[in-house]
């Protein structure tokens, strides 16, 4: 298992949310809180109002997408911003290379699998996860 203190879940889509949350469980990521965001505007106020250890954010969304919400994330200072992955079905590296943040650890691209997620959090060094023996 991989565990992960809080998680942020940034996707206007709720399916897409259920979907997230589902395929976690299902990659035997055990968090000991998931939290909803459903546009950028939502996201940023949590991330000024609570630490989180990891966020799956998607880029288009109504309002403030999450391109606008990374760009956001860089300028504001004495913020802590978790590591993100980005989920979403147009993720292209030229646009991923746009948002210029090191906070980026990975892209998940829909559809996605729970394994692709598992593969993704376990190789990476970024998020301070560690593997639980079951």
């Amino acid at each position: 298992m991989i565990a992960i203190g809080r998680i942020l879940v940034l996707d206007d889509s709720a399916m897409m949310r259920m979907v997230l949350r589902k395929s976690l469980s299902m990659a035997k990521v055990q968090a000991n809180e998931i939290v909803e965001a459903t546009d950028g505007r939502e996201a940023l106020q949590l991330l000024q109002e609570l630490p989180f250890d990891l966020m799956f954010c998607d880029l288009n969304m109504p309002g403030m997408t999450g391109d606008e919400l990374i760009a956001e994330l860089m300028k504001t200072t004495g913020l802590a911003i978790p590591p993100i992955v980005i989920v979403s079905a147009e993720a292209t590296p030229e646009r991923i290379e746009r948002l210029q943040s090191d906070r980026i650890i990975g892209v998940l691209r829909k559809p996605f699998s729970p394994e692709m997620i598992a593969k993704l959090l376990s190789e990476s060094n970024v998020i301070g996860t560690k593997e639980i023996a079951v």
